[in-house]
C-alpha cells in the first residue's frame, strides 16, 4: 500500500514538472528563437508554442482519466463502507433481539403471577422490533382436528386485527391462509402435534424472515415444553 502511494505521488509530481516544462517553453519560445532557419523564427516560435499546447492537452486528458479513476475508486469505497456500517448496525440490531428474546425465556418463572403476559410480550417484542409494526398475532393450531389452541394479540394502539385465518391452509403451509393485506409465517416443524403460525398487517419494508422464522421456531418449543410440563403432575397422580 506504502509503495502504492509513493508511485502514485511520483506520477503527480512527473506531471506537474512536465506542464511547468511546458509553461517554461511556451513563455520563453519568442526570446529564445530568434533566428531564421528552415523557416522563419516566428513560424518557428508558432510550433513551439503549438507543440506544447498539444503536448499539454494531453497530458491533461491522461490526468483526467487519473482523476476519475481515482474519484470512481473513492466512491466505491466510501459506498462499500456505507454498507458495512449498515450491516454492522442491522447485525448489532438482530443481536440486541435476540438477548432480550433469550432473555425473557431465561427469566420466566411457571409459578409467577403475570405468566398470562408472557407470550403477548414476546410477541410485542417481534412485532415492534423485528417486524416494525404496530399489531400481530401468533395462533397454535392442533395438526389433527384443526382446531385453534390457542391465539395471542398484540396492538401498540389498541386497534384490532380482525382477518380470516384458515386453520387448514396453515396446516398445510399455504401463503393464502391469510389475506393478502398480511404476511404469515408458520413455524418449521409440528412440534406437540401444533402449527404456530406469527401475522402481521403487510409493513412497507420486508422484515427479517430468517429472524422472525428462528424467533418463531423457539416460540412453538417452549409453548409444547409447557404444556407437557402442565401435564405431568396431572399423570403422576393417575399413576
Amino acid at each position: 500500500m506504502k509503495n502504492t502511494n509513493k508511485k502514485e505521488k511520483s506520477r503527480i509530481l512527473l506531471f506537474y514538472a512536465a506542464f511547468a516544462i511546458i509553461l517554461i517553453l511556451a513563455t520563453t519560445a519568442p526570446h529564445i528563437i530568434h533566428w531564421d532557419g528552415l523557416i522563419s523564427a516566428k513560424y518557428a516560435q508558432s510550433l513551439v508554442i503549438l507543440l506544447d499546447l498539444i503536448i499539454g492537452y494531453f497530458l491533461f486528458q491522461r490526468y483526467s482519466k487519473k482523476l476519475n479513476k481515482i474519484n470512481k475508486e473513492k466512491r466505491l469505497f466510501e459506498n462499500r463502507l456505507a454498507e458495512s456500517y449498515k450491516y454492522i448496525g442491522k447485525a448489532h440490531g438482530e443481536v440486541e433481539v435476540l438477548d432480550i428474546f433469550f432473555g425473557y425465556l431465561q427469566r420466566f418463572n411457571k409459578n409467577a403471577p403475570n405468566n398470562k403476559n408472557f407470550f403477548t410480550e414476546i410477541l410485542a417484542l417481534l412485532v415492534v422490533s423485528v417486524v416494525k409494526g404496530d399489531r400481530g398475532i401468533i395462533r397454535f393450531v392442533n395438526i389433527t382436528s384443526g382446531r385453534t389452541i390457542t391465539e395471542y394479540f398484540f396492538s401498540r394502539n389498541n386497534n384490532q386485527l380482525k382477518i380470516n385465518l384458515s386453520n387448514g391452509k396453515i396446516i398445510k403451509n399455504q401463503s393464502d391462509a391469510a389475506p393478502d393485506s398480511c404476511m404469515i409465517i408458520s413455524s418449521d416443524f409440528d412440534f406437540g402435534g401444533l402449527k404456530c403460525v406469527l401475522v402481521f398487517p403487510r409493513p412497507t419494508t420486508k422484515p427479517n424472515i430468517e429472524l422472525l422464522k428462528l424467533l418463531l421456531n423457539q416460540i412453538h418449543s417452549f409453548f409444547v415444553t409447557l404444556k407437557i410440563e402442565s401435564v405431568k403432575p396431572s399423570l403422576k397422580e393417575d399413576l
